[in-house]
């Protein structure tokens, strides 16, 4: 297989311009006989679905941050482990931008699980079975970048337009590898059933889209430096700060966070009434700069952009929910650049962290703040000078893809069930074993 020029080029010699076609550099000799295929999907799976002039992926509209499929499939298109053979591949991915279908029709989006599933039945092997049938889909991969693209969980066999015409169940039953920036309809309990874990083993968690660069393929983020090299150690002006708006139907525990924020010095909750239309603006941003610790609350679902806006600041994470997933937990040490804090179900829950915070060293700040600056890249899809989002993905799908090509179940099942391995530690790591099964969570309610 050629490569392009461009792989023999470092980095850091890399000018980002307007036009930036930001590819992962991976050493080649890593991709071995690894190999992945990006299907050339027909439009209607892709640019079709989203509106005139690419609304969804502007900066500044409410859709931006869920195009996590959009530019994963651009940088997978050139990723150097890719194979324009599909007889060599291990891995299929589907190009589908299910995130930005405002501007389809609900008759529309009811069928196109139909007609991206027959048109993969089509796509026909030297030996004339489809690809997708040939490991009945466990080799393909599908992405999923809007927030809410597990639909009802509350109501699991309901079909629903905003989901393609999948129900939350098949979503979740279904074979093909999901890559999810959440994972809503997530139970304790699914962590016991093997069934379940079977079918957890087939969501990789990756992050949502966050615009830390200037461009890229086409699209200018900013015109302005974002924020390298400008990070402050150490305690800040504000203890602990959040940004957003009250939803009193699906997040009411924000009242309470407020509350006591509004009460305290050491606190702020910065009010937004329109925070979905607004994607890394200037004053949330300033805010999180200044701020030691960022409150990451659920809202209509536990995942949020928040995270990662918190993260690029190097303001230290507090997770107010035991059940959110996160990208990449084998290989990235949540424990140690993050603080869990529980459900927020009574306002001493919010005076009781603030207290907690206020308890941990200087030192210990610093030091996470440093491992942050350390990991953060991985959670990016665009930053060119280390291992980021995408070669985060291509690396688990390369694992994945492997054990599958050699039927090795024990090995796949590790791999597969990695992230969520780490996890259910994570949950269970200050509870007795005994009673870790029974244990309930306190948890925001998704509807």
């Amino acid at each position: 297989m050629l490569f392009p020029l461009t792989y023999h080029v470092t980095r850091k010699q890399r000018v980002l311009t307007e036009s930036a076609s930001l590819v992962p550099e991976l050493n080649i000799s890593i991709c071995k006989e690894d190999r992945l295929f990006v299907y050339d999907a027909p439009s209607a799976f892709t640019t079709d679905l989203l509106t005139e002039n690419q609304f969804e992926l502007v900066p500044g509209t409410k859709y931006a941050q869920w195009q996590s499929e959009y530019y994963l499939h651009q940088s997978l298109k050139e990723h150097p482990c890719t194979t324009s053979n599909p007889e060599e591949a291990q891995i299929f991915y589907v190009p589908l931008y299910g995130s930005g279908m405002r501007g389809s029709g609900s008759k529309d989006r009811y069928h196109i699980k139909h007609v991206v599933f027959t048109w993969l039945r089509s796509q026909k092997s030297r030996a004339g079975v489809s690809y997708f049938e040939r490991k009945a889909g466990r080799d393909h991969v599908l992405s999923l970048g809007a927030s809410r693209s597990w639909c009802k969980p509350n109501n699991p066999a309901q079909r629903t337009a905003k989901c393609l015409g999948f129900s939350h169940q098949e979503l979740f039953y279904s074979n093909f590898i999901k890559l999810s920036v959440e994972y809503t309809g997530l139970k304790v309990e699914q962590f016991f059933e093997s069934k379940s874990k079977e079918r957890l083993s087939r969501i990789i968690i990756v992050p949502y889209v966050h615009f830390d660069v200037k461009s890229a393929f086409g699209h200018i983020f900013s015109h302005k430096d974002v924020g390298k090299g400008d990070h402050t150690y150490g305690r800040r002006r504000t203890l602990l700060a959040f940004s957003g708006s009250l939803l009193p139907k699906t997040a009411p525990f924000r009242a309470f966070f407020k509350e006591i924020c509004d009460l305290s010095t050491e606190c702020v909750y910065q009010s937004n009434q329109n925070s979905r239309q607004l994607i890394n603006t200037e004053e949330s941003l300033i805010l999180y700069k200044n701020s030691t610790f960022c409150a990451i609350l659920g809202g209509d679902t536990r995942a949020s952009k928040r995270l990662f806006d918190a993260i690029s600041s190097l303001c230290i994470p507090v997770i107010f929910d035991p059940l959110l997933a996160l990208p990449f937990e084998a290989d990235i040490p949540y424990e140690k650049i993050t603080i869990s804090a529980g459900f927020i179900s009574k306002r001493d829950d919010v005076q009781n962290t603030i207290d907690k915070l206020n308890r941990i060293p200087d030192n210990e700040i610093r030091r996470m703040q440093v491992l942050l600056l350390k990991y953060m890249s991985r959670l990016s899809y665009f930053n060119s000078d280390e291992t980021n989002a995408v070669d985060m993905i291509f690396k688990r799908l390369s694992k994945v893809g492997q054990a599958l090509y050699e039927n090795d179940r024990e090995r796949l099942e590790v791999v597969s069930y990695s992230d969520w391995n780490m996890m259910h530690q994570r949950l269970c790591s200050n509870a007795d074993k005994r009673h870790c099964k029974i244990r309930k969570f306190r948890t925001q309610t998704i509807v």
